[in-house]
């Protein structure tokens, strides 16, 4: 349980879902929150396959007070966590590069990415949880519980980075980005380069969040780098360097919505009992059950307003020997959203989004 070993489980998953050829995104915080609330409600081999994943060689009680500590961090971040049902079935939107639009940070200031991750449990009408479990998942993860007729309604948790609130009563706090953010040139903005990758970090207001690209240098280079990106690569990524000289950043306007099957995606890791006759859910649910779906959804959007500029009108040339730093986000990359200390260091706590754009 450290963000060493969430990060190498976030980036195991990532080549699972064919990330080099299509856009996507998902939340690993959500995610790990959901196996932690699994976890407490499993009991033999079944929560020994989830333990391994989540906190392995830590007791349970160490497991319940660090992922306490995790919903609590989130919230204090202001990021609601709520029960959503969603009743559509929302598939990867495809971006058509010829409309593609670009967002500048330093001529188009109103861009803004709206967190929200969502965690709940969904039930159906027929089945009873253990009053113990329904306690400990209200009082410790502030998860609602409902039950709905599935036959009805598809169910999913979902995380959303949209604009509009469409599912929740409870709006999420705007994280604003690349509005009041200071200039490349100050605090805050953060660039590094490998032989194969270029890094830039985006601060939000107080820097308490960064919006991070990896940009492979080939325009085919994104798989590979997908391939090869491990927590030492996530590490030279986020290392602090200034940018030290006038730098021209390019970056894409994008809506990126995601369905995971978790099932499938978590079989890969050894956490089966669960999806199986062999799962053992007997502190979560009374009589026998199993987990027939995990859905996990994920909704990022980036974009600024009243912005109609596209690749062609905003591409400019800069010569080589201008001095000036180019990162120009034009073809396929890798990005993450991290939760910061709040420090000058503003060294990352959570990793709450990852995704590639395509």
């Amino acid at each position: 349980m450290s963000l060493k070993s969430e990060a190498e489980f976030y980036f195991k998953l990532l080549p699972l879902l064919e990330a080099s050829s299509n856009s996507t995104v998902f939340s690993p915080a959500s995610i790990l929150n959901s196996l932690a609330i699994l976890f407490f409600g499993s009991d033999g081999n079944t929560a020994k396959q989830i333990s391994d994943i989540i906190g392995k060689g830590k007791t349970e009680k160490e497991i319940l007070k660090y992922y306490v500590a995790f919903v609590k961090r989130h919230k204090s971040e202001n990021k609601v966590i709520s029960t959503v049902i969603n009743k559509k079935n929302d598939d990867i939107e495809e971006v058509n590069p010829r409309k593609r639009r670009f967002l500048d940070p330093k001529n188009d200031p109103n861009a803004k990415v709206n967190v929200n991750i969502a965690n709940g449990i969904f039930v159906s009408e027929n089945v009873s949880l253990v009053p113990e479990f329904e306690e400990l998942i209200l009082n410790s993860f502030d998860a609602k519980i409902q039950s709905i007729n599935f036959a009805e309604t598809e169910n999913a948790v979902v995380v959303k980075g949209t604009k509009d609130v469409l599912f929740n009563s409870n709006p999420p706090r705007e994280i604003p980005m690349m509005k009041n953010t200071v200039p490349p040139s100050e605090e805050g903005w953060n660039y590094q380069e490998g032989k194969d990758w270029q890094a830039l970090g985006i601060p939000y207001v107080h820097c308490q969040h960064s919006f991070f690209i990896v940009l492979p240098k080939e325009k085919d280079g994104l798989s590979n780098l997908i391939k090869n990106f491990d927590f030492s690569l996530f590490k030279q990524c986020i290392k602090r360097q200034k940018i030290s000289r006038t730098t021209h950043i390019l970056i894409p306007i994008m809506e990126i919505k995601a369905t995971i099957d978790l099932a499938e995606k978590l079989s890969k890791f050894g956490i089966t009992d669960v999806f199986s006759s062999e799962c053992n859910l007997s502190k979560m649910l009374q009589g026998s059950n199993r987990i027939e779906k995990a859905i996990h959804k994920a909704i990022i959007k980036v974009d600024e307003k009243g912005t109609v500029a596209s690749a062609a009108n905003v591409f400019r040339a800069i010569p080589r020997s201008s001095g000036i730093n180019t990162f120009n986000a034009t073809h396929p990359f890798l990005y993450f959203i991290t939760s910061n200390d709040g420090t000058i260091s503003m060294a990352p706590k959570d990793i709450l989004f990852i995704g590639t754009f395509c």
